[in-house]
C-alpha cells in the first residue's frame, strides 16, 4: 500500500519520518537537505569562524569569481591528484549555482562564473584510485576576491572536500535546522556561538544586524543540541558558528543540517 502525505511524500508499506524523506527526494526534487561540518584546528582565546582556514571570514559584499591552487604539483588536469574540484554556492541574486574548475598544480585557475556566496567545495575527479591512499590530493584552497575562502586540506587524510560550519540559505527557499553538534578537545575547555544574518544581500546601510541564535559555553569533549522546534530561517539568510577556546590551539568542530523548502 502507498500513501501520499500532504506534503507529497510517499510511504510505502510503512510511515517514514521527516528527515528521511528529505533525504531520499521522497517529497519532490525542491526540499533537499545539506550536511554541514567544520573544524577550526586551533581555536584561540579570542572568537574565529569554525573553518579548517581558521580567523575570521571576511563575508563578501559583492559576486566574484573562485580561483584555486593545490600545494601539490601531482593536482592536474591528467596528474595522480586532485584533477577537477566543484564549488557550489549563490549568484549575485543568491540563485543556486555551481562550476567545475580543472586543478593546475601549483599554478592559479580561476573559474568563469560569479559567486555572491560560496558554500561547499570538494574534489570531482582524481588520478588515483580513491581509496587506496589516504592522501589523495595536496592541500588545495580557495580565493573568492582576493580573500582565502575556503581549504581542502590534506594532512594524513585526505578529506576531499571544506570543511565550513557555515551557508546561506539561497533566493526562493527557507532553511530549517533541528541539531548542531559540537566536539572539543576533550582534555580543553571551549565555547560555540550560533549566528544567523537576515537580508545579506543588503549591502548599504542601514544593514540587518547579526543575531546569536545559541551559545554554548564551558564545552569539553562532544557535545549535541536539539532544538525544541526547528530554527527557522529566511532567504538569504547567512547562518555560522564561531568558536572560543579558554587556551591557544584547541582542535573544535561542528556538524549540522539544513533541510531546504520552497518558499
Amino acid at each position: 500500500m502507498t500513501i501520499t502525505n500532504t506534503l507529497g511524500a510517499k510511504f510505502v508499506g510503512q510511515f517514514m519520518d521527516m528527515e528521511l524523506a528529505f533525504a531520499s527526494g521522497s517529497i519532490g526534487p525542491t526540499f533537499t537537505c545539506h550536511h554541514l561540518f567544520g573544524e577550526n584546528p586551533a581555536a584561540g582565546t579570542s572568537w574565529q569562524d569554525v573553518w579548517i582556514t581558521g580567523g575570521v571570514y571576511s563575508w563578501p559584499q559583492t559576486a566574484g569569481a573562485v580561483s584555486i591552487v593545490s600545494a601539490s604539483t601531482n593536482d592536474t588536469a591528467t596528474g595522480i591528484g586532485a584533477r577537477t574540484v566543484v564549488v557550489e554556492g549563490l549568484d549575485a541574486n543568491f540563485r543556486n549555482i555551481s562550476e567545475t574548475i580543472t586543478v593546475t598544480g601549483q599554478l592559479t585557475a580561476t573559474g568563469a562564473r560569479l559567486f555572491r556566496r560560496v558554500n561547499k567545495i570538494y574534489v570531482e575527479h582524481i588520478g588515483t584510485y580513491d581509496g587506496s591512499t589516504v592522501a589523495s590530493h595536496g592541500a588545495i584552497t580557495a580565493t573568492h576576491l582576493g580573500t582565502a575562502t575556503a581549504k581542502i586540506e590534506v594532512s594524513v587524510v585526505s578529506f576531499g572536500r571544506t570543511e565550513l560550519a557555515r551557508y546561506t540559505v539561497p533566493a526562493g527557499h527557507t532553511a530549517y535546522v533541528n541539531e548542531v553538534d559540537i566536539n572539543v578537545d576533550s582534555t580543553k575547555f571551549g565555547s560555540v556561538i550560533m549566528f544567523a544574518r537576515e537580508n545579506a544581500d543588503v549591502t548599504t546601510a542601514p544593514f540587518t544586524a547579526k543575531q546569536a541564535i545559541e551559545i554554548w559555553e564551558g564545552l569539553s569533549g562532544p557535545y549535541s543540541h536539539s532544538f525544541n522546534a526547528p530554527q527557522r530561517f529566511p532567504a538569504k539568510t547567512d547562518i555560522w558558528f564561531v568558536c572560543k577556546a579558554a587556551q591557544a590551539a584547541t582542535p573544535m568542530n561542528v556538524s549540522f543540517d539544513i533541510f531546504l523548502t520552497p518558499e
